[in-house]
């Protein structure tokens, strides 16, 4: 991203300053150019062509920003600028004044006034048009570039609103020329207020650098760029499009649907609402999708505001102001938005030392586009008219149709444009129709604001319940907050996204990294989401000092179905004195249906100090590679709660299964046969630890064996040597619900 000569501080108070401007520039532009002027040249007769040639003259001050240019190597920035911004403002004077002789039929001399001041204002505003680029390149600097554009853009919009509406108001009835003269006269106070504002304004940084290298060869190196290329023929065709559409969406509503100079102004201003909704969609999503998909988006927005304009059904009444409504807010959206997202386009592009040189070509681009798109307009429509082609609504079919082949044109250009790091097209156009990653999008931009660990643990939250893939660039910068909370609240967000090349390497990194923090977390995530990349770090971190990473891995590993980690388990198991890590070691081998490894289990479970809730999940563990969890937990949980209870279900599963079993009258017949049964049921017995059921249960294991051919069995009769030595009933009970359960399935 671009680097800014100013501080934090500095480039903020540079912001507010030009902020502020924007509202007297806006308000000045508008009551001098624009659909004003236009309504004007309307009022006083003024052909499409001459209200053609007049919309072209603003993109004709584009060129003079070579002029201003060569000003800037020697005077600076700023000082062109303010200079240039005052002078366009005297040369309006003339403007004010045209009236007059137009009154007193001296038309000629009333035409060349307005095209004097226009032109000297255009001319004079290309002298300090120069210093946007620059200016705009440092102040909007940071990883906030395009929200800052399109907030800039939101106030501009904002400022042409209550233009529009005031001059609505004041162009209300039949207005006289004069009342055209006092707007344009407030038009000239508003700008030199703004041009006071310029001088408070800090000089951008890195101007000199591009000034001795001179614009031709800038140009001459940009243009050999492919993308370059490709983003200055698209931005050419959009702003021949925009130019067509600003000037003759006023002409159509006029002569099309006979709209009176107020209503059509009060048209302008809900195209300005199109442009502040543009600036507020932007505001939220361009640094969060970036410039290209949106620049795409807005363009496609203007497309769809040339359907309804190319049909031009006849309309009157609440429909005709639905219809009117439309398509100058979408036109308005469309364009605004493609022109805002090209220039932050532009500035990722370029770099700090080409703004000055490549900002000309950029204005000069829109300045070539815009006046070949609203000249050529009014020469179609004149030539429609002076041919006879129709009525004047199927003139402007015709002419909108042009705009909707040229608008096709220019989305197939700007679908080769570089990404620049920005989400494919079809992924940004996703986000912006789900509700739920616009939601997103908005607890992103509080992330930004929010500066306490409490604040971003909040939102860190919320953005994890959105399960939405657009929080992931936002999630992994906080994987470095310093914050413990943080950091795990950010890893448990994670969890809900999918799994992209991103998140895959900063789970391994902070299974590498962060031991002893957060490191057994994000090995748990990588087992969850079964990121097979993560294996060689959790094998490493199997044996790390940090128990619950250790603990983690294993677990992770199991889920991935790595049986390589199998002996370093094993090895837990024997060799661990942790509690956890022999709990999850356990888990591990029963996830992996490690059968080879009940030894390890049963070794285990010797362990004197082991604490009895790690012997319970050994014994879920060995039961859940005898293939009887299921069965068996049920059981289990109701033998810890009340023994007798879990001990009449086992006999109750042993009766209704068909076998005596344990007995000694079916298939297996251990030496239970002539025990006394007023003593209580075998089970009951083996379970309160009777040496002669003890015998019995061997002998029963030993048969079973031979019947499956199961060496686990055998194995077992180790565990029956554990539960008599160490006196241990849940052990017991496992034995007999083992005996049970697979004396059954022999019978």
């Amino acid at each position: 991203m671009s680097r800014t000569g100013l501080t934090p501080s500095a480039r903020s108070r540079a912001r507010k300053t030009f902020s502020v401007f924007s509202v007297f520039n806006t308000f000045s532009y508008f009551l001098l150019t624009g659909n004003l002027l236009t309504l004007f040249l309307l009022r006083i007769g003024a052909t499409s062509t001459f209200i053609g040639l007049v919309a072209a003259l603003p993109y004709v001050s584009f060129f003079f920003m070579l002029v201003g240019r060569r000003l800037v190597a020697r005077h600076g920035v700023i000082p062109v600028f303010a200079t240039g911004w005052t002078l366009r403002y005297v040369t309006s004077i003339p403007l004010v004044f045209s009236p007059i002789p137009i009154v007193a039929g001296q038309i000629g001399l009333g035409y060349a006034m307005i095209l004097f001041s226009v032109l000297g204002f255009q001319i004079t505003r290309g002298v300090g048009l120069v210093a946007n680029s620059p200016l705009m390149g440092e102040i909007s600097s940071g990883r906030d570039r395009g929200g800052f554009l399109a907030r800039f853009s939101m106030i501009t919009a904002v400022a042409s609103i209550a233009g529009g509406l005031s001059v609505a108001l004041l162009l209300s009835g039949d207005p006289p020329l004069g009342r055209y003269s006092l707007l344009m006269s407030a038009g000239i106070i508003f700008g030199f207020l703004g041009c006071y504002l310029i001088t408070r304004l800090p000089e951008p940084s890195g101007i000199s650098e591009g000034a001795a290298e001179g614009m031709l060869p800038a140009v001459r190196n940009a243009l050999a760029e492919p993308n370059f290329r490709r983003l200055i023929a698209s931005f050419a065709v959009l702003t021949a499009l925009s130019g067509a559409a600003r000037t003759f969406l006023v002409v159509y509503a006029r002569q099309v649907y006979a709209q009176p100079d107020s209503t059509t102004m009060l048209y302008t201003v809900i195209g300005s609402t199109g442009w502040m909704a543009m600036g507020f969609v932007a505001r939220h999503v361009i640094d969060r999708l970036g410039a290209k998909p949106m620049l795409v988006f807005y363009t496609v927005v203007f497309l769809a505001s040339m359907i309804p304009a190319l049909i031009s059904p006849a309309f009157s009444g609440t429909t005709l102001v639905v219809h009117l409504g439309l398509v100058f807010f979408l036109a308005t959206m469309g364009f605004t938005g493609g022109e805002h997202c090209a220039q932050t386009y532009f500035y990722s592009l370029i770099a700090p030392k080409d703004r000055l040189n490549l900002g000309v070509l950029f204005f000069i681009t829109l300045g070539l586009g815009g006046s070949i798109g609203s000249f050529a307009g009014g020469v179609l429509l004149d030539a429609l008219s002076v041919l006879n082609v129709g009525t004047v609504a199927t003139q402007f079919r015709i002419f909108f149709l042009v705009l909707t082949a040229l608008t096709a044109l220019c989305i197939m250009l700007m679908l080769g444009l570089e990404r620049l790091g920005a989400r494919s097209t079809l992924s940004a156009l996703g986000v912006l129709l789900s509700i739920r990653d616009l939601r997103t999008i908005t607890l992103l931009n509080r992330l930004d604001r929010t500066t306490t660990v409490s604040g971003q643990q909040q939102v860190l939250q919320e953005i994890a319940g959105s399960q939405s893939e657009v929080a992931l660039s936002e999630i992994l910068p906080m994987l470095r907050s310093p914050s413990f909370a943080v950091r795990t609240d950010a890893l448990e967000a994670l969890t809900r996204v999918p799994v992209e090349p991103p998140v895959i390497e900063a789970l391994v990194e902070e299974i590498k990294t962060q031991e002893f923090t957060t490191a057994y977390i994000a090995a748990r995530i990588a087992g969850v989401k079964q990121i097979k990349e993560a294996r060689p770090a959790l094998r490493t971190a199997m044996r790390s000092a940090d128990y619950l990473l250790a603990a983690k891995s294993m677990v992770a590993l199991a889920r991935m179905k790595d049986r390589q980690s199998i002996p370093q388990m094993e090895r837990a198991l024997e060799e661990s004195g942790n509690p956890l890590v022999i709990i999850h070691a356990a888990v591990a081998l029963k996830i992996l249906r490690a059968t080879d490894s009940l030894h390890a289990l049963i070794a285990a479970i010797r362990a004197p100090q082991l604490p009895r809730y790690a012997a319970d999940e050994i014994i879920l563990a060995i039961a859940g590679l005898l293939d009887i969890e299921a069965w068996f937990y049920p059981l289990y949980t109701a033998f810890l709660a009340d023994p007798a209870a879990a001990i009449e279900m086992l006999d109750d599963y042993q009766s209704e299964c068909g076998t005596t079993g344990m007995r000694g009258t079916g298939p297996l017949r251990p030496r239970l046969a002539n025990s006394h049964e007023d003593r209580g049921s075998a089970v009951e017995r083996l379970v309160r630890g009777d040496s002669e059921t003890l015998a019995g249960a061997a002998e029963a294991l030993d048969e079973l064996c031979r019947h499956t051919d199961n060496r686990a069995f055998g194995e077992l009769q180790d565990l029956l040597e554990v539960a008599t030595i160490q006196d241990n009933g849940p052990v017991r009970f496992l034995l007999a619900a083992v005996i049970v359960r697979f004396g059954c399935d022999v019978a």
